[in-house]
């Protein structure tokens, strides 16, 4: 099948119709390599799509199923430096995929994790996270070993956070109508890897923390992202629609602060980087992303128009939707 590039202006033109790959309503997550190869894969329809850097059809992948070589529902996908090939995570099928940047399927490994993230170790090892309620909010970081079978990997838990704010179901009345939303102050991050070091946020503002790769903290900085209001964050998120004369009572009634600093992701790239992005102040605003030095030295500032899923040298990767609904895979310049 041919790939039908959608030019959108002629100011940017390396974007792709999400459509062409009948990706219209998909849930879908991708890793950039270096070189700006692009590796995609759509949740429930479980595609495997490689472009290259100027976004053009390298590979497609769409073998659903539980058989060799066949994916059912690919949750996950990073970059390997190490190894320099992609690997895809499939919960359903609880596998590993490793494919090589022109989506040759390299091998495919038994894994069972119930998690939706995974992030690349070293010498084929990798880490994922899992959150738990228990008698406290907490959530733990584990390293997987892999072994020459999956009884012989080695699992073990190499960071832990108690996570400080309330996890909780609340009420609030907006005129005659009750509403229930869940807050949940400290959704933590971790971002893929750099050279030798992880890198995650404190969950309660805008803290990060850098952690060697046996998972222990070994320094970490604040960054200055804009702030948000609270209200219409979690009205945003729980696509709950109420005037604004409502947010003042809400707010009120399950004691909310006016204003949240909002990390929405983190992203480490070849340089060692690391890539702060924030949450716009007001829903439809710019989104707002900080990239620091491993020590907290912020290298640059600025604004997108939606959120990143990649980083590769001097490019961000997102995607946008017009006022049609269509949804276009971008390339945005870092100047």
């Amino acid at each position: 099948m041919l790939l039908l590039l959608a030019i959108l202006s002629w100011e940017n033109p390396r974007a792709v119709d999400l459509g062409d790959f009948e990706l219209y309503n998909e849930y879908i997550s991708f890793a950039v390599s270096p070189d700006g190869v692009v590796c995609l894969i759509s949740h429930m329809d479980a595609q495997v799509i490689f472009l290259n850097k100027d976004l053009e059809l390298i590979h497609r992948k769409h073998d659903q199923g539980e058989g060799p070589g066949e994916l059912k529902m690919p949750r996950s996908v990073f970059w390997d430096p190490d190894a320099k090939n992609f690997g895809v995570f499939d919960l359903a099928n609880s596998r590993i995929y490793r494919f090589d940047p022109s989506g040759k399927l390299l091998s495919e490994k038994n894994r069972s994790a119930r998690t939706f993230t995974m992030l690349p170790g070293k010498n084929g090892s990798f880490y994922y996270p899992m959150q738990f309620v228990d008698k406290k909010y907490r959530s733990e970081l584990y390293h997987i070993t892999p072994g020459k079978t999956t009884e012989e990997d080695v699992k073990k838990v190499v960071h832990t956070i108690d996570l400080v704010g309330s996890r909780k179901m609340t009420h609030a009345m907006a005129g005659n109508r009750k509403i229930s939303f869940v807050l949940d102050w400290d959704a933590l991050l971790y971002a893929a890897r750099g050279s030798d070091f992880l890198a995650c946020n404190r969950g309660d503002g805008v803290e990060v923390v850098i952690l060697d790769l046996d998972g222990k903290p070994r320094g970490g900085f604040t960054t200055d992202l804009p702030k948000r209001p609270v209200v219409d964050q979690h009205l945003e998120d729980h696509m709950l629609t109420l005037p604004k004369m409502h947010h003042q009572r809400i707010r009120q009634a399950v004691e909310l602060p006016d204003y949240w600093p909002v990390i929405r992701d983190l992203m480490v790239d070849e340089q060692d980087r690391v890539v702060v992005i924030g949450s716009p102040t007001f829903v439809g605003k710019p989104v707002p992303y900080r990239i620091h030095h491993v020590d907290g030295k912020l290298v640059k500032k600025g604004e997108l128009s939606g959120p990143p899923v990649g980083i590769a040298g001097n490019r961000f990767y997102l995607i946008e939707t017009n006022d049609e609904g269509d949804r276009f895979l971008k390339i945005h310049p870092i100047d």
